[in-house]
């Protein structure tokens, strides 16, 4: 089940979203350009000074490598409930011959609830 937590309303941001949110690794490739298209180039030279120009590089950086990790991890975790739900299913497919079989043999003492064991007296 998936909740949808879109909401960009530009075109541009859309795009970006939708990248995103698109829990596909095969569309990592695309995310600089769409990080760009949304958030501009790192500013010229003579634009801002070089310290600026650093930080913006280095934080775009930052953000895109996140933003990458993101669509893997979600796409990791894909994987992990589809695996998820084949163990589920194969339990529930095994379970009622597991069943079957553990009603035949006769339980050991052990396995009485506790309540008809005796208790040893306190000291």
């Amino acid at each position: 089940m998936r909740v949808p937590v879109n909401s960009a309303t530009l075109p541009a941001t859309q795009q970006f979203e939708q990248n995103l949110l698109s829990r596909d690794p095969n569309q990592i490739a695309q995310t600089r350009a769409l990080y760009t298209a949304v958030y501009g180039v790192v500013p010229d030279a003579t634009a801002a000074p070089q310290q600026v120009r650093d930080v913006v590089d280095m934080t775009d950086a930052a953000a895109q490598a996140a933003m990458k990790r993101a669509i893997e991890i979600d796409a990791l975790a894909d994987l992990e409930i589809q695996a998820a739900d084949q163990i589920n299913q194969s339990v529930q497919t095994a379970a009622p011959v597991a069943h079957r079989s553990l009603k035949r043999r006769q339980m050991p003492g052990w396995c009485a609830p506790m309540r008809t064991r005796r208790q040893p007296p306190r000291t």
